[in-house]
Formats: structure tokens, sequence, C-alpha cells
């Protein structure tokens, strides 16, 4: 004997304001779960609806966050160079020019710095740069190949980074 179901649920039932057509199956815990419930009916939602308007503000903050390879600075700043109290030079953009640029951290905040063009030289802070994005500057590896027992060897770029930062005296100008 075959035993027949009855939860076939109602077609007709009330879904929200979307047209939902696919699913998501999550498993979480009982608190997170008992937390968003609660979130939502404090916002007077169901928690379906309650998730999909928390995610999609959520995409919405990182597509701006992350304006086609550019950074909201607001949002998200670089990543500080370990035991150094700033960052990488990167590009950053004021809103009228695009500049090379470094993070600097103090007790009294955070500030940014010129580099002057120069991706490979210290920044100076010598006035107020008000950066709006910044993206990493991406240096690929030179093709600086050397030939050993028949494999083509690539120096690493650590060995070619510390020859090309190096300053001169005279002229204050990076190699």
């Amino acid at each position: 004997m075959e035993k027949k179901h009855y939860n076939v649920g109602n077609r007709y039932a009330a879904k929200g304001d979307h047209n939902a057509d696919a699913f998501i199956h999550a498993r979480c815990t009982k608190k997170d779960k008992a937390a968003w419930i609660a979130k939502a009916s404090s916002e007077g939602m169901k928690l379906t609806t309650w998730i999909i308007k928390t995610m999609n503000e959520e995409l919405t903050r990182v597509e701006n966050v992350h304006l086609g390879g550019w950074i909201n600075a607001n949002e998200v700043q670089p990543p500080l160079i370990e035991n150094l109290d700033q960052s990488a030079n990167v590009w950053g953009w004021d809103g009228y020019k695009i500049m090379v640029v470094a993070l600097f951290v103090d007790p009294d905040g955070w500030y940014w710095a010129n580099a002057y063009g120069n991706v490979f030289c210290d920044a100076e802070y010598d006035d107020e740069y008000d950066i709006k994005y910044w993206q990493p500057i991406a240096i690929p590896t030179p093709p600086n190949h050397t030939e050993n027992a028949g494999a083509t060897i690539r120096q690493p770029i650590s060995m070619l980074n510390s020859k090309l930062m190096e300053k001169t005296d005279e002229d204050n100008i990076c190699f």
C-alpha cells in the first residue's frame, strides 16, 4: 500500500513582493536563525524577504566599494605593510587626477602621502590629499630570464624591487 502525504502546500499563498523562481537552502545555527527572524520581524518582514533585502543591500555596497577595480577609500583602506605604519604605494584618485600615493597611520589618525608618480619611491606627506578611490598597483615580474640547465628561471620580484627601490642622494630619484 502506497502511503499518501498531505504536505502539498498552498500554491495560492501570498509569496511577498518578488516573483521568486529559485530556491536557496542554507544550514545555520538556531541562534543565528532566531536573531535573523527577530531582526526581520522588527522591520515588519518575513524572514525570506528580509534575507533577500539584506543580501541585495550588501551586494550593492560591495559593488559601490569596488567600482571598476577602484576601491572606495572611505569604506576600505589599503593594507598596512607588516611592522610599518604605512601601506605600499597604490593608485589614488582625488576626483580630479590619478596619482601614486600611500596610506600612513599615526596616533592622530590616517592620511595619504604622495609619491609623485614613482611607484617605487617612498611617498611624502606634504599636503592634504583627499583620496576618494584607490587600487593596488599591479607590477608584473619583468621578462628578465636567466638560463640554468636548460630551464628558464625568473628572478624573484623581491630581488628586482630591492634594486629598483635604491635611491640616489644627489637628486632623490628612485631606480
